[in-house]
């Protein structure tokens, strides 16, 4: 017997296990997509609820219109955030499982006094699960990706910020860094709860903090955008807000806060054209500073690439922590 398949047999309750969320989270999923494209409801439909204009009678009498907008709004939130959370819980489950349930049972005592290495025991353990988790997790990226289009079919989710980090290539990033992570903590920790839960809360604030690295370096890449352009910039639409502020008349951007100490706190009033005191030569105007979402790309390879390094850190770590360990 292979050591995979062994160790499919030792792992069989959480192989099993795994297997059934996932199949139950992508079959879920997909067929949301599957029957949001059945309804096929015109673009034209979409395209007339984002104008001006609001939405033509002729969309709002559809029934699968109202039926689209339901399972899309509603029920399409509930898809995205279990193809979200999926990595994170195969990952986590199966990092533990690999080493930790038997350095807690006692059955690598005698793999490791008969195999020829435990590296090479290590890596017959870790190398078929991981293949199968990231398998998974890229198809959930796929499917998280096109369940974005069909969610709003009036954007492109390729040049689009919306749900950083909750699709695409993304996704087999988070099952490498939980993964990783759980297994050095499984092989530092040797038991299984213990594990699971400091490896929980680790993943978590690894996640969190790569997030706000990734916001921060979008953040230095945003641009002064008139509120009056807002809605003509269709490059825009999909891009992150990240602040407003007034532009002075001399061109430099302050915080709504510096304008009513320089200016006096009706200042807003010569901005309004319904206002009484509005005043067209103030030259006051108000601005957003937006990342646009042509920059969707990069931003979600940053972070696929720190959670992966995050990732293959953790495997690095507890192939050390294997190597000097003493079985239990």
């Amino acid at each position: 017997m292979t050591r995979a398949a062994l160790a499919l047999r030792i792992h069989r309750f959480e192989a099993v296990a795994l297997g059934l969320l996932a199949a139950a989270a992508l079959a879920f999923s997909g067929g949301l997509l599957l029957r949001l494209l059945a309804l096929n409801v015109p673009l034209s439909c979409f395209l007339s609820s984002h104008s001006s204009d609001g939405l033509d009678s002729g969309c709002a009498g559809r029934s699968d219109y109202n039926d689209y907008l339901l399972l899309a709004g509603d029920i399409g939130m509930y898809a995205v955030i279990a193809l979200a959370i999926l990595p994170f819980i195969l990952g986590l489950v199966l990092g533990v499982a690999v080493v930790a349930k038997e350095l807690e049972r006692g059955t690598v005592a005698l793999a490791w006094s008969v195999g020829p290495s435990r590296l090479r025991w290590l890596l017959g353990v870790v190398v078929p699960g991981l293949v199968a988790i990231l398998g998974v997790s890229l198809v959930a990226g796929v499917v998280a990706d096109r369940l974005e289009l069909a969610r709003d079919p009036t954007i492109d989710p390729a040049v689009s910020l919306h749900h950083l980090g909750l699709r695409g290539v993304v996704l087999p990033a988070y099952v490498l860094a939980s993964f990783g992570i759980a297994l050095a903590v499984g092989a530092r920790l040797g038991r299984v709860l213990p594990a699971l839960l400091l490896a929980g809360a680790l993943s978590l604030a690894g996640v969190l903090g790569t997030t706000a690295i990734v916001d921060g370096m979008l953040r230095t890449e945003a641009i002064p955008v008139d509120e009056s352009s807002m809605m003509e910039v269709r490059a825009f639409a999909a891009g992150r807000v990240f602040d407003s502020l007034i532009r002075t008349p001399e061109g430099e951007l302050i915080t709504w806060a510096e304008a009513e100490d320089r200016f006096g706190t009706t200042f807003w009033e010569a901005m309004d054209p319904g206002s009484p005191g509005y005043d067209p030569t103030a030259g006051l105007r108000s601005v957003y500073l937006v990342t646009p979402g042509q920059l969707y790309p990069f931003a979600e390879w940053r972070l696929a690439i720190i959670l992966g390094a995050i990732g293959l850190g953790g495997i690095v770590l507890a192939f050390a922590i294997v190597e000097r360990r003493r079985p239990t």
